[in-house]
């Protein structure tokens, strides 16, 4: 007995299931697995609250964005030289 895909056979649908979160694709066609998915979500909401962080002391939406991003540069710096009366501008500058 042939079956097409999305046609129910003993009460189950065959085919692939559209709430299978794991069934990702990446760009050379492999399935990527929930631990790849769960490190980029990790990793875009650490960045998202570092730039979040450097607006609040004072830099501008574009540099905090630029040294959230880089994993070098440390967080706690770049708001100690803000706080302690350095410009945002020219800590980017020392920053990077």
């Amino acid at each position: 007995m042939r079956v097409r895909p999305g046609r129910r056979l003993r009460g189950r649908i065959r085919g692939p299931n559209p709430l299978n979160r794991l069934a990702r694709f990446t760009e050379e066609g492999g399935t990527m697995s929930a631990v790849d998915t769960f490190i980029e979500t990790e990793t875009e909401r650490v960045e998202r609250w570092r730039t979040d962080e450097l607006i609040r002391v004072g830099f501008d939406v574009e540099h905090a964005a630029i040294l959230a991003m880089e994993p070098g540069v440390d967080l706690h710096a770049a708001i100690d030289l803000v706080e302690r009366g350095c410009p945002p501008e020219l800590a980017v500058r020392i920053l990077l």
